[in-house]
């Protein structure tokens, strides 16, 4: 039995300092005797709502007063605001999952909606890997949403959120098998060039050789048959590119000739013309 000291209601309800006397909206344990709800979720023989009380007895009458429940406090229309009202949210915490990876749940004016998620966030649906911003999950958005490529020698492409490849630079670093760097057709391989050859070796093939300048063949980097490139310089009359490719220090039109005059040798050397014909030679 509930005893009334003569302190006051409060919404119908008498208050005194005895704890089985609640505030207003929560009732007593078998939800009777308040106007809310009793702490079991019934509605209580007053009426009320589930968002105005807490099951919080009074100690005294000063304490007997109306206590809202507090925000996100779960009630029939969705959570409780925290000033009495049920509303659908109160952040977006309180809204049921959207169920699509891409999608985003949303809390504007207390009511929950979906939005798509950013461009880029991660998802693992349709193949996909990124979204790409209108609510898909696609395989890319840029080049490098991409999976690694297995060699250096190819680089990611993404074209219509569809990834691929295409080759690499000639000359990209690579490290595959023996190789180091990246020819026009993607493999890497030792050389393009006898420049990406260490030391005497020379580029034949993309693979990097020692020269022989003995084989009867021309090899490597020669301009002629064992001379010119790494071996020894070419007599006049064979190939050349430089003009150290030649005996005559001489090379017009990649054959190499005597010297006429001190305009045809390399700078500071002269034309000494008593020297098979025509030499270039150092002062």
């Amino acid at each position: 039995m509930w005893l009334f000291a003569g302190l006051g209601t409060l919404g119908g309800v008498a208050c005194t300092s005895t704890p089985d006397i609640r505030p207003n909206g929560t009732g007593s344990a078998d939800g009777t005797g308040g106007n809310g709800a009793g702490p079991d979720g019934g509605a209580a023989a007053g009426g009320g709502t589930a968002c105005a009380g807490e099951t919080t007895r009074c100690a005294s009458a000063a304490e007997c007063v109306t206590k809202n429940a507090v925000a996100h406090t779960k009630c029939a229309g969705g959570v409780c605001d925290g000033n009495g009202a049920c509303v659908g949210c109160v952040t977006v915490d309180d809204c049921a999952a959207t169920g699509a990876l891409c999608t985003a749940r949303t809390c504007t004016g207390n009511v929950c909606g979906v939005r798509d998620a950013e461009r880029g966030t991660a998802c693992t649906t349709d193949d996909g890997w990124v979204c790409n911003g209108t609510g898909t999950c696609v395989a890319c958005n840029v080049a490098g949403d991409c999976r690694p490529q297995s060699s250096a020698c190819l680089v990611n492409t993404c074209s219509a959120n569809v990834c691929g490849n295409m080759n690499a630079s000639e000359g990209t670093s690579c490290s595959e098998g023996s190789g180091v760097v990246c020819n026009a057709s993607s493999a890497c391989v030792q050389c393009n060039a006898t420049s990406d050859c260490a030391g005497m070796s020379a580029c034949m093939a993309n693979v990097c050789v020692e020269p022989i300048c003995s084989d009867g063949v021309q090899d490597g980097d020669e301009t002629g048959i064992d001379c010119g490139g790494y071996c020894l310089p070419c007599p006049n009359a064979d190939g050349c590119t430089l003009a150290s490719d030649c005996e005559s220090g001489d090379c017009k039109n990649l054959v190499c000739v005597t010297c006429a005059a001190d305009a045809d040798c390399p700078a500071g050397d002269f034309c000494d013309l008593t020297n098979q014909g025509g030499t270039c030679t150092a002062p």
